[in-house]
């Protein structure tokens, strides 16, 4: 999977490792990932560094060839994520970063992978819909993202 990323990143991903390898023996520990990936600009949250530690087979530590591969599969997830606020900003007529909850649902419903009307409802529920029928989706990403 590192193969995805180019030989910039992968020189400041190694550098970056490199800092936080204290006793130069290849390795970092796993406590310190998300400081590492914090320090390279990525923007984990607690939840997510605990997921990714918890599916590695040695949880104590991370060596460089891991950390490359977490490093270009959590750009992915970046990547996706900026498709998503993308997507939203194509129902955002005026640039409000706000949406319908209406036109939400129909996206939900219709467009990619659709959802289930029970998968929708909790969608719903988390998006945070206020007064006036509109969800900021900022707020929604973030908390699709969390959850």
């Amino acid at each position: 999977m590192s193969d995805t990323l180019s030989d910039q990143q992968k020189n400041e991903f190694k550098e970056a490792f490199g800092y936080f390898d204290k006793n130069s023996n290849g390795t970092i520990a796993s406590s310190e990932l998300g400081r590492v990936m914090r320090c390279l600009g990525a923007t984990p949250t607690d939840a997510q560094v605990s997921e990714i530690i918890s599916n590695l087979k040695n949880a104590e530590t991370i060596d460089l060839e891991t950390f490359l591969t977490i490093m270009a599969e959590y750009r992915i997830e970046d990547d996706s994520i900026e498709e998503i606020r993308e997507a939203f900003s194509v129902f955002d007529n005026d640039g409000s970063g706000t949406i319908a909850a209406a036109e939400l649902k129909y996206m939900l419903t219709n467009l990619g992978e659709r959802l289930s009307e029970q998968e929708v409802e909790e969608f719903m529920k988390g998006a945070g819909v206020d007064g006036e029928g509109m969800v900021e989706y900022e707020k929604f990403i973030d908390w699709i993202v969390t959850k």
